[in-house]
């Protein structure tokens, strides 16, 4: 479920935000409405693509329910809007697990809710991936995201959101200290093996404030 819901979680993107879906009440936010509007979209696009494929074929009806709602799950756990509520529920099946578990997240004894819990979050990480990677790849991605923002403002009733090629290290420092930092931390504390990358991403974090510093000096 996991590895479909990675492979179809952005499937059919078109390159805008959900802000923008509903600031200019696009034909996807008239369908999917103003709440996880891509997200759900891109989870009927991805089942769509399952059933027409068969990918599921060898399972029981029951099984392929069950990994159907999953996807579901996972797919409309990658709404950055809705982070909060999200992160928080993730913490408190970690302190479940971690107290039915002597502090670590057994597979052996998790519910199927605490699997899930772990699964939405594991493609929330996933999907902010380039954070946690040398910092040469971060900028080449904020660069790539930064160019998307500007062509966004320049639909009809279109705006960057404050993200452009002169505002990058500014607006990733942000990022980095409200999402990305706080995201994989949280990971690590649940999983103990993830320390290393939860490290690599502080850091690129640094050196993003470092760059927005010195843009700043310059200006």
């Amino acid at each position: 479920a996991l590895f479909l819901a990675a492979a179809g979680h952005d499937v059919g993107h078109p390159g805008t935000t959900n802000a923008h879906q509903r600031a200019v009440e696009t034909a996807l936010y008239r369908e999917y409405g103003g709440d996880a509007t891509l997200e759900r979209m891109h989870t009927k696009l991805a089942l769509q693509l399952i059933d027409k494929h068969d990918l599921l074929g060898g399972m029981c009806a029951v099984d392929a329910s069950v990994v159907r709602k999953l996807i579901k799950f996972v797919i409309l756990g990658t709404d950055i809007g809705a982070h909060q509520s999200i992160w928080s529920e993730f913490q408190e099946a970690a302190v479940r697990v971690a107290r039915g578990g002597g502090g670590s997240w057994p597979d052996d004894t998790c519910s199927s809710e605490e699997e899930a819990q772990l699964a939405r979050m594991l493609l929330c990480c996933s999907d902010l991936g380039c954070c946690a990677k040398n910092f040469t790849i971060g900028r080449h991605w904020a660069d790539s995201l930064a160019r998307e923002c500007e062509r966004q403002a320049d639909l009809p009733g279109g705006s960057d959101g404050g993200m452009n090629r002169d505002t990058i290290a500014r607006c990733q420092t942000g990022f980095f200290q409200s999402i990305c930092v706080p995201l994989f931390d949280m990971m690590a504390a649940a999983l103990p093996e993830w320390e290393g990358v939860a490290e690599r991403v502080r850091a690129n974090g640094e050196l993003w404030s470092q760059l927005a510093e010195s843009q700043a000096e310059e200006r």
